[in-house]
């Protein structure tokens, strides 16, 4: 038997997960209405208020129970896609995101064949929907783009081209070159009965589920779908009624379906995790949140440690959840596995504050991932994985949530690889001050062997004063090369948000300029004193 948890963490409810799902009745019911009146509806909200299990594990079990309005469903992830960088493989366009999902798992019919031979690749869409219509008996066609705002990471000419086929389908019975094609070419050798399902139009209805903060980008859409706003539906925060529902019942059932036993959660605990998961400005609850508590809790609390009672002092502090959420996840692993995973994914899976997917290949490939680690990692939620139109597996970040505690990590991470840093460039120079020391000894030498004629004398301090002048300038340069590489170091501190540490730098700095010798050495006294005001200039700003 597979056995699962009861919270599924960062990652959206399954399908499967439907029972667990809870507190969201009244908007499954109410989206549903709507997406059997309207052709086209907007699903947004903010990131981590369930927009993805609300479709996965409400609406879709929904229709699959219905007997009144049966339809045929499509659930569609266009995935990020960067600029100059292919994710590893996942490189597809959303018009063959879409046809790779359209065409999987129907049958051609033989009497459309002449024409998909004839049509443009621009119409393909329009000709495997016909596909569906003629198998499903005209039943509603859905389509479920999920994280859409994912689209408009791909070129302006493909976010054009896709919009322009999504508003063919939602608008046109039949586009124009098949209708010419049709009439011109094939009337011929079709039926009435053909002719007639050509210019049936398909029953169509789409599904953008987007962030709200991104709401703004489907302005860009308008031109070929004007009706695009007119129909949306706002997932807003649940209510404390529905999270003490979600935090509580699952906890109760009773079945060896679980990993772990069922528990219970004291009331005061229930309080406080709802008074951690709200919000400090509008006081609103994020599902994501709650549900990290509540797997943590699963996890560590009840099956490790074995406690079946939730209580205050059994909990401890809520506000480590969050970052121990990622540190156990990680301490799974193999201990020679940990570091190169750390690296992978908070320098790579998370870039501009944004998960990026990838592909399973490409991780094992490049970033040196076991299939055991992969399943780790998506067991733990710490990763999520998604088959794509083509088969692939696709994984990347379980959800927003963790970007903030992964990015805390990964910046403390990177100012001790700094600290480091500088500790070896010191050694490095301060071998380079015996050298120079060997050199003023030298210089002491000659000074001593000068006393022995007046004559070598002359000579000898003429080289002993060329060598002074030529070690005094070796060592200005290593004080500058210091300043300069605190510089450096203070530039990216005030960047990621390491204030104390860099203006501790920027008093180092100064304190190694102070030593310059400019009475023989005006280059290294100019450089000196440019670096010297750049540096009060970063002061002032870090104040």
């Amino acid at each position: 038997m597979n056995q699962t948890y009861r919270y599924p963490g960062v990652t959206p409810f399954s399908t499967a997960q439907k029972s667990l799902f809870m507190g969201r009745e009244k908007d499954i019911e109410a989206f549903y209405q709507l997406l059997f009146v309207k052709q086209l509806v907007i699903l947004y909200g903010k990131s981590g208020y369930g927009k993805s299990s609300l479709i996965n594990a409400g609406i879709i079990p929904k229709l699959e129970q219905s007997l009144l309005n049966k339809a045929k469903y499509f659930q569609i992830r266009l995935y990020t896609q960067e600029k100059g960088n292919v994710l590893g493989g996942i490189n597809n366009s959303p018009h063959d995101t879409l046809i790779k999902h359209l065409s999987n798992d129907v049958q051609e019919l033989d009497f459309m064949l002449p024409l998909k031979a004839k049509m443009s690749e621009d119409d393909h869409f329009w000709y495997w929907i016909k596909q569906h219509q003629y198998k499903n008996k005209n039943t509603p066609i859905i389509f479920f783009f999920d994280q859409f705002e994912e689209l408009f990471s791909y070129s302006e000419q493909e976010i054009d081209a896709f919009a322009a086929q999504i508003g063919h389908l939602l608008y046109q019975t039949l586009p124009e070159e098949c209708r010419s094609i049709i009439e011109h070419e094939l009337f011929q050798s079709l039926s009435h009965e053909q002719i007639d399902f050509l210019y049936e139009k398909p029953n169509i209805k789409i599904v953008f589920s987007i962030r709200a903060d991104r709401m703004s980008l489907l302005n860009r859409l308008t031109k070929y779908l004007p009706n695009l706003l007119q129909h949306h539906y706002e997932l807003d925060a649940i209510s404390e009624e529905s999270a003490r529902m979600a935090i509580e019942k699952p906890s109760q059932i009773i079945s060896d379906t679980f990993l772990s036993p069922n528990f219970s959660f004291e009331s005061t605990v229930i309080d406080s995790i709802i008074k951690r998961v709200k919000n400090d400005y509008d006081g609103k609850i994020e599902t994501a949140a709650l549900q990290i508590i509540c797997r943590f809790i699963e996890e560590h609390t009840v099956i490790e440690q074995q406690k079946l009672v939730i209580t205050e002092a059994v909990l401890g502090n809520i506000k480590n959840i969050f970052k121990n959420y990622y540190q156990s996840a990680l301490n799974k692993l193999e201990v020679t596995e940990q570091e190169n995973v750390r690296r992978t994914l908070e320098d790579k899976f998370i870039q501009n504050n944004r998960r990026i997917p990838f592909e399973s290949n490409h991780i094992q490939q490049e970033y040196g991932f076991s299939e055991q680690v992969l399943r780790q990692l998506e067991d733990s939620t710490l990763l999520r994985k998604e088959r794509d139109s083509y088969g692939r597996y696709i994984y990347e970040i379980g959800h927003d949530t963790l970007i903030e505690p992964i990015l805390e990590f990964s910046s403390k991470r990177r100012q001790e690889e700094l600290k480091i840093k500088i500790r070896r460039r010191f050694y490095t120079i301060s071998g380079a001050m015996f050298v120079l020391l060997g050199i003023l000894t030298v210089i002491g030498y000659l000074y001593y062997e000068a006393d022995s004629s007046k004559d070598e004398a002359l000579k000898a301090r003429d080289q002993a004063n060329s060598l002074r002048i030529q070690a005094t300038h070796a060592l200005n340069q290593v004080y500058l090369q210091q300043a300069r590489s605190l510089k450096d170091n203070i530039d990216n501190l005030e960047r990621n948000g390491g204030i104390p540490v860099a203006k501790y730098y920027c008093d180092s700095a100064t304190n190694i300029l102070n030593r310059i010798d400019t009475i023989t050495d005006l280059d290294s006294k100019r450089e000196g004193i440019m670096l010297q005001t750049e540096i009060s200039k970063i002061k002032n700003r870090i104040k």
